[in-house]
């Protein structure tokens, strides 16, 4: 059974270029030395290096797959309480956690960011 690739290749390759790039870019705060006496900052930059190459090959192949059909590459509708509820469980962690401890935190980081699913209720 050939694997069947998905627009979600798409955004996975990209998500890994930009975060490959970052840490490229992050390694120039360190020495990378030479090659016989390697220095701190050589291994995020080839780790960052690799992650940009493997992640530009996802992207491609993302990109050459064709949609099948009823496949959209962008959402028919944003999810915008989705997008709200997962961005303010690390708030709440921060808050509860500042005031009321690490369970309180953890609860309320799990609890807020779970509301953000469309089938979830407050019970």
């Amino acid at each position: 059974m050939p694997m069947m690739l998905r627009k979600k290749d798409f955004y996975a390759g990209l998500l890994m270029v930009l975060l490959g790039a970052g840490i490229g870019v992050n390694s120039a705060t360190y020495s990378l030395g030479t090659f016989a006496h390697v220095g701190p900052g050589m291994f995020p930059l080839m780790l960052g290096l690799m992650m940009v190459l493997v992640g530009a090959l996802i992207f491609v192949t993302g990109l050459a797959t064709p949609l099948e059909e009823g496949e959209r590459v962008l959402p028919a509708a944003m999810e915008w309480r989705g997008w709200a509820c997962i961005l303010a469980g690390p708030l709440m962690f921060v808050l509860f956690g500042l005031y009321f401890g690490m369970a309180a935190a953890t609860f309320m980081c799990v609890f807020v960011s779970a509301l953000g699913d469309r089938t979830a209720t407050l019970k």
